[in-house]
């Protein structure tokens, strides 16, 4: 009996161990199936960005300039939308757009050549891009060769350019006239001429004293000179 019970034992331990180790070879099993279908996984690739889904802002600008500085800002450009998209940034249709009443100082994107190449833009929810562009203060054609005229003083308006339209708020800036110096010799010649005045004024203050004083002085000497009766008298 006991020789029965030690084999019964001993069978229902190999028996234990073989499913332990049935166990273990699945469990690696599909461990490594797992792996590798997360090495071979594929993702959807982003979607285009709606219009509606990119806000297109021009910050930074300066509001007063002088004639021939020029102008610099900051395009940026916000995915307000709920997923994330891609978009391009292309400088032969976006960028900025400078005008004076009717007539187009400058567009940055005419200034571009034909074959300049794109810039992707993959924007999460949220995500914001920014682009700095710069203004020379020249008036350009509508091919953007200079006409060799700096724009002058007035005012001006500045809008974004994206994809080929004008787009966001107009930001007014002023040009105005450099100060005219004064020339230093000029300076001069008036500090010495306030001098002069000073020193006159001071000449003829110090003579009026002068006379009072002596005005004062000859009435006193009157008051006590002998009488000519006394000596006749004598």
């Amino acid at each position: 009996m006991v020789a029965l019970a030690i084999v019964g034992m001993v069978f229902l331990i190999k028996w234990a161990a073989g499913l332990f180790a049935q166990w273990q070879a699945s469990q690696a099993a599909e461990a490594k199936a797992y792996q590798l279908k997360m090495a071979q996984r594929t993702f959807d690739p982003p979607e285009k960005c709606e219009a509606e889904a990119l806000e297109v802002t021009l910050e930074g600008i300066s509001p007063l300039v002088s004639v021939g500085a020029g102008n610099s800002a900051k395009l940026s450009v916000k995915n307000t939308g709920k997923v994330p998209c891609l978009t391009e940034y292309n400088p032969a249709q976006s960028g900025w757009e400078i005008r004076s009443g009717n007539q187009i100082i400058a567009n940055s994107a005419a200034c571009q050549g034909s074959e300049v190449a794109g810039t992707p833009l993959l924007l999460g929810t949220g995500m914001t891009w920014t682009h700095q562009v710069h203004w020379d203060a020249l008036v350009h054609n509508s091919d953007c060769s200079a006409n060799a005229n700096v724009a002058q003083s007035g005012t001006y308006r500045a809008q974004a350019l994206w994809n080929g339209k004008a787009v966001g708020k107009e930001s007014v800036f002023a040009i105005q006239d450099h100060p005219v110096a004064q020339p230093q010799n000029q300076s001069a010649e008036q500090t010495g001429n306030g001098d002069q005045k000073d020193r006159a004024e001071t000449g003829r203050g110090e003579d009026s004293a002068a006379t009072r004083d002596e005005t004062a002085s000859g009435g006193k000497t009157g008051s006590t000179s002998p009488s000519p009766s006394g000596t006749a008298n004598g």
